[in-house]
């Protein structure tokens, strides 16, 4: 985690606190780096929800098998997608997850707003996303992202316990 936090430049408190309320609730406080089996379709699929943002979609990992092959990785997550759940990857793919999607850009100021927008995009894939819970057809900027209370209140614990100067 340390490492990836210096190769990432995540070095504002800020940032910090928006990345890891992001894990709390998308690995239950560090108890899960693979999603369970639930009544989502992705919960069952080959390339389910896994590592410290539940990286899901053969895209996905796809694209995270590529940029590991880039940093000399030697990975197969389309023929092994457990791997992704391995500590190494697990951590690295939150990262990389983080960068390619610039969460950062929303990270500078710790309002609920900006939290949301990270949420939508960790959960949900983007902003404007139906989070797959909601039946709309048009783009939805407002609906929650699952666990949204759950991050709410990691978000304001954090706050409390790293006040940023």
């Amino acid at each position: 985690m340390n490492q990836y936090l210096v190769e990432f430049s995540m070095n504002s408190c800020q940032e910090r606190i928006m990345f890891f309320t992001q894990i709390a609730e998308e690995t239950d406080n560090l108890r899960l780096l693979e999603e369970v089996k639930s009544g989502w379709a992705s919960s069952i699929s080959k390339y389910k929800g896994r590592g410290m943002f539940q990286l899901t979609g053969l895209s996905n990992y796809r694209n995270f098998e590529n940029y590991c092959k880039t940093l000399g990785e030697n990975v197969d997550f389309i023929n092994n997608p457990s791997a992704v759940a391995e500590p190494k990857y697990s951590v690295l793919s939150a990262f990389w997850f983080w960068d390619i999607n610039n969460c950062k850009k929303y990270s500078k100021v710790l309002t609920e707003e900006n939290m949301f927008k990270i949420a939508k995009i960790t959960n949900c894939g983007s902003i404007s996303s139906n989070c797959s819970h909601n039946d709309q057809e048009q783009p939805c900027y407002t609906c929650e992202p699952n666990g949204w209370d759950k991050r709410k209140k990691e978000f304001e614990r954090l706050k409390k316990l790293f006040p940023c100067n």
